[in-house]
């Protein structure tokens, strides 16, 4: 709006939660590739989860695992999400608060369920979050233009929205840092890409028809 620059196919935006498709593709892939199950239970990478041996990676996958959403904290969201945080300090904010109610008997969205499982994607791969989506999407969808830390892209095409706009005020929504909003959130992309991506899918050269239909599938609500 400030500099009234219209938007093209190539403006960069923060993905937010549409990230949630590539993580839980990524995860698809390694099942496939026999590099975990989505029937694995998430004590086998984080042992000392609380409740870890009743919590599925396919409870994470359909927000069905009542893993407490840390964006729900207000404080966080208000003071916390532009500075970068450890993954120590991201479990902090869920790991020990009580479940919303037993795993698979409900549905409640949970970034917290998708941070994990980005944490189970690097402990799988033996690399990075960012890697593994380069390699399992960006790279054969030919997603040239999509990446992670929105923070320091330095681009002509970077685009941020905002959260108000009243007569002739503009109040910038904030960037998010890739650390926090992590698998659950950190992508950013382009139009363009992003008809990449629905084409792959289309055309079944990124998911078999099974696991595509498998992550189309609508659970609990």
């Amino acid at each position: 709006m400030a500099e009234k620059i219209p938007h093209t196919e190539n403006s960069i935006f923060q993905l937010g939660s549409i990230t949630k498709q590539f993580t839980g593709a990524v995860i698809l892939k390694l099942h496939e590739e026999k590099k975990l199950n989505v029937s694995d239970k998430i004590s086998r990478y984080f042992p000392d989860f609380p409740k870890g041996d009743s919590i599925t990676i396919e409870h994470l996958l359909g927000h069905t695992s009542g893993i407490f959403n840390y964006t729900d904290d207000d404080n966080f969201m208000k003071n916390e999400v532009s500075k970068p945080k450890s993954r120590e300090q991201m479990m902090a904010l869920f790991k020990d608060k009580p479940l919303n109610f037993s795993p698979g008997t409900k549905w409640s969205y949970s970034n917290s369920g998708y941070s994990l499982l980005g944490y189970i994607i690097e402990a799988v791969t033996k690399d990075s979050y960012e890697h593994a989506v380069y390699k399992y999407i960006f790279k054969p969808a030919k997603m040239n233009q999509s990446g992670f830390d929105f923070t320091h892209l330095n681009s002509p095409d970077k685009t941020t929205g905002y959260f108000a706009i009243k007569d002739n005020h503009a109040e910038p929504a904030p960037i998010v840092d890739s650390s926090v909003s992590f698998s659950a959130g950190s992508i950013y992309s382009t139009t363009g890409d992003l008809y990449k991506w629905h084409s792959a899918l289309q055309t079944n050269t990124l998911l078999s028809v099974a696991h595509k239909e498998r992550a189309y599938l609508p659970v609990k609500n």
